[in-house]
């Protein structure tokens, strides 16, 4: 299997996430491509669904990968099982990824497969017909639509739940409604088993919560920021 984790990111983003997210890939990845993409641009020039949307098409259409996991820029695996085990089930036949639900959407608190960690095969892309991952935000917010579709089909979805989080959003935290939990800034997702898998920051582009990534990603990379410092 040809297989891709694939990133976007611009101009703007803090250079350590984007540095950092690397480092923990690498460490944990043996079995993909890691393909961060930048765009030349900042703010919202280019929106993210469209740089998804060109990523599938890039990696699936022309570059003709088998299997993408398409990563936010803030979301890293916590260990090699991870990766290789959203790959495998991707590979079954599911789509699979972190669980999210659209709070601002009036549609009965569905749940989908979030673009936090989303991943796909070419199979399954070219059977829903190249599918944009654009919302609408009226019944799906971004890759939205996939488990909509996936669900119609009978395919199965395995969506990571979130288990804990660091703190809570600026403007209070999110549910995923008819009482199956919250996640807010940092947030650790497991699967069905009981495994960490995926943690996301969220919000990394205000700039405001950042520090949490750092700490994170440093835990495991082994990285001590204070070694050699003296304290009074």
């Amino acid at each position: 299997m040809k297989r891709a984790i694939f990133t976007f990111y611009n101009l703007s983003l803090d250079t350590d996430i984007v540095r950092l997210q690397t480092e923990v890939v690498n460490k944990f990845n043996t079995t993909a491509e890691f393909l961060p993409l930048c765009s030349q641009t900042h703010g919202e020039e280019v929106i993210h669904p469209d740089a998804v949307d060109y990523g599938f098409n890039q990696l699936f259409v022309e570059e003709k990968y088998d299997t993408v996991l398409l990563l936010d820029v803030d979301c890293i695996p916590l260990n090699a099982y991870a990766l290789e085990y959203t790959f495998e089930q991707a590979e079954k036949g599911k789509l699979i990824g972190n669980v999210q639900r659209g709070m601002h959407l009036d549609n009965d608190e569905h749940n989908y497969v979030a673009p936090s960690a989303f991943c796909l095969t070419r199979q399954m892309y070219e059977d829903f017909g190249r599918m944009t991952v654009k919302p609408d935000h009226r019944k799906a917010d971004t890759c939205g639509y996939y488990t909509y579709e996936a669900e119609k089909r009978g395919i199965d979805v395995e969506m990571y739940q979130p288990t804990h989080f660091q703190r809570r959003p600026k403007n209070g935290v999110w549910d995923l409604g008819k009482g199956r939990g919250e996640w807010g800034i940092g947030t650790t997702y497991s699967n069905h088993l009981g495994v960490e898998m995926f943690y996301h920051l969220f919000s990394a582009r205000e700039q405001i919560y950042n520090v949490y990534f750092y700490d994170k990603c440093e835990e495991i990379l082994g990285i001590n920021r204070f070694k050699g410092s003296s304290r009074v």
